[in-house]
């Protein structure tokens, strides 16, 4: 709760509990609460503290107001696991490897309850080889493929596996991602699979076992798919504070090294800067980095507050795009090499789209390249 009113106002401290009574006084001030709790996939954590805190308590309406979302969530979300279990065996029935990213295996590891955390899609990380027999399998359990949402010749199919990092299908309302990389941007962090598996563990989901990343490679995941979307919901911060909570100095030592052989450290620090902002966890690794590295995740910090403020404003549901420029252009900022900023800037190049909207031969591929700022302008 104070992490959401502090979007809401100008100081650079999150509100008191006093401030917070004051503030959820007013029904606009309430309306806006529920709008941002449900926006940054929070309901369930702060109706348990609601629940539980005797000054935030006192507070009827936002209570009564949380608890039926609350509810079509657990029921959405045990929609999500059938399907995750179905999937899981399925894979496994054909000897395909795989692993579980965020959604309810991540919900039980940090929260010991797969329900608890708002689940919108399913994300399997499989190996690249993999990819073609898994599609056909999701098809002919009926899933329809939403991204690229037609038709691709096969040489086009491979630049967008080149471009992307992950393909959409959908199936009875449920969004399934396959994903053969953990980011399109490979120059971002590129963790090779089958280093990944090795090290992966297993989690009772729902009296099932269902595989996912170990700790160290998790964190390091979490904080480096947080960075590169600026931080813009807060649940991404309260799964770094839950897993935070229960990573052991041995797992965040492991973390630390590979955030440094990725050129990661400052998108490291900076995420836990600003989970000891907004949830006051402190994890203190400032001695292991040199003061370059720490004025640069100083930096990633302020311009992640920044995000994460325009993208709550009115004025960003009426022209969401203009925020989501300035999203993009601050992912310059993660990393200062040539190949992930030449690999940002040329993902911005293309876009799958417009090959299932402009259908031109393969021949022609090139002039995509020229169209590009034509078909975005009359996307927009």
């Amino acid at each position: 709760m104070r992490s959401l009113l502090f979007l809401l106002n100008s100081t650079i401290s999150p509100p008191s509990p006093d401030d917070i009574q004051y503030y959820l006084k007013d029904a606009k001030n309430l309306a806006t609460v529920l709008f941002l709790i449900k926006r940054h996939g929070l309901g369930a954590t702060i109706y348990k503290r609601l629940k539980e805190d005797p000054v935030l308590s006192l507070d009827k309406n936002l209570t009564t107001a949380l608890a039926p979302e609350l509810r079509l969530q657990k029921i959405r979300t045990l929609k999500y696991i059938a399907h995750l279990h179905a999937l899981c065996d399925l894979f496994t029935q054909h000897d395909i490897r795989h692993l579980t990213l965020k959604g309810p295996a991540l919900s039980q590891l940090i929260f010991k309850d797969a329900l608890h955390r708002k689940c919108g899609d399913i994300d399997l990380l499989i190996s690249p080889q993999d990819f073609d027999q898994c599609e056909a399998l999701l098809l002919d359990q009926g899933y329809r493929r939403c991204h690229p949402n037609g038709p691709l010749s096969p040489f086009k199919m491979k630049m967008f596996q080149k471009r992307d990092n992950a393909a959409g299908y959908v199936k009875d309302g449920v969004l399934v991602e396959l994903h053969w990389r953990l980011f399109s941007n490979p120059e971002l962090l590129d963790l090779d699979f089958e280093d990944l598996f090795e090290k992966r563990m297993s989690l009772c989901v729902q009296k099932k076992s269902v595989l996912c990343m170990g700790e160290s490679d998790l964190l390091l995941y979490l904080c480096a798919h947080g960075a590169k979307h600026q931080w813009i919901l807060l649940k991404w911060l309260e799964d770094i504070a839950k897993l935070l909570e229960i990573t052991t100095p041995e797992h965040l030592e492991d973390t630390m090294n590979k955030a440094r052989k990725n050129g990661l450290e400052a998108v490291l620090l900076s995420s836990l800067q600003l989970v000891e902002l907004f949830y006051s966890i402190k994890v203190d690794l400032r001695p292991t980095s040199s003061t370059a590295v720490q004025k640069h995740a100083d930096l990633l910090s302020l311009h992640a507050l920044k995000s994460l403020k325009e993208t709550n404003t009115p004025s960003y549901f009426q022209a969401s795009h203009r925020a989501d420029i300035f999203v993009y252009l601050r992912q310059f900022l993660l990393k200062k090499s040539v190949p992930y900023r030449f690999r940002l800037l040329g993902r911005f190049a293309l876009n799958t789209q417009d090959w299932v909207n402009v259908p031109l031969p393969d021949v022609l591929f090139p002039l995509y390249y020229l169209l590009r700022p034509f078909l975005w302008l009359f996307r927009k």
